[in-house]
């Protein structure tokens, strides 16, 4: 089994310098309104501090994300380690996980176009940037954003054969069986709860690769885009070029 934690998104180093001035501003710089449970700014931000804050938001969302991915790929760890005796209660375990993490992965698109909108705001998108940006992600996320409406509004869960076997092996249990599968082609066996044990360290596996790509894609926007924005548009270095 690989490691255990999806890897960590950044706020761009380049931007460390208005992140400090960013945090040094929170304690007295900020008050807090009740009704929206938000902190508002007492005096407006900077530009620079605007900008910066935009991608502090947006990271902030994305470890929302990534801490409950880890939770996920935790309890599939867990199948792996201490699977239910109960081989239904394996099943639905394992089930749940799946629709868990695309859910919780799939909320990053809609955290994305919170990101493009402010950096829109602010005059580093227009609006058609903004439009075809979002609309790239859109691209990138189809396919598994498929997965989570076909998970999330009850339909037919999509199951690739070694899943179909696990449920096989659930429903054979609940009629009295053991809970296993001797295949006619003369193969190994297919017995619980070992074969659950293999299917959730697959799946902590491909859904880690999943999530690390994901944090790899996002980074490198936000990288590229911070290196933009203040090579080009924030006031000290624009004044420059």
């Amino acid at each position: 089994m690989k490691s255990v934690a999806v890897s960590e998104i950044q706020v761009p180093s380049q931007l460390d310098e208005y992140m400090r001035q960013l945090i040094d501003l929170i304690p007295h710089g900020v008050t807090y309104e009740k009704e929206t449970r938000s902190a508002i700014p007492i005096k407006p931000f900077s530009f620079e501090m605007r900008v910066t804050h935009a991608y502090v938001a947006f990271v902030t969302e994305f470890e929302d994300v990534t801490d409950s991915l880890d939770l996920v790929l935790s309890d599939f760890r867990n199948l792996t380690d201490h699977p239910p005796i109960v081989p239904k209660e394996g099943e639905r375990r394992y089930f749940l996980l799946t629709r868990v993490f695309f859910y919780e992965l799939l909320r990053i698109k809609d955290s994305f176009p919170r990101f493009l909108k402010r950096m829109e705001d602010n005059g580093l998108l227009t609006r058609e940037q903004r439009i075809s940006s979002k609309k790239m992600v859109e691209d990138l996320m189809k396919e598994h954003y498929l997965i989570r409406n076909t998970y999330l509004h009850g339909h037919t869960m999509p199951k690739n054969e070694s899943e179909f076997d696990l449920s096989l092996m659930a429903a054979a249990h609940n009629f009295g069986y053991v809970p296993e599968l001797v295949p006619l082609d003369g193969s190994e066996k297919k017995v619980y709860p070992e074969f659950l044990a293999a299917l959730a360290t697959k799946r902590h596996d491909l859904f880690l690769d999943l999530g690390n790509e994901y944090v790899k894609f996002f980074q490198a926007i936000l990288d590229t885009t911070a290196i933009w924005a203040i090579a080009n548009k924030f006031p000290a270095n624009s004044e420059q070029t």
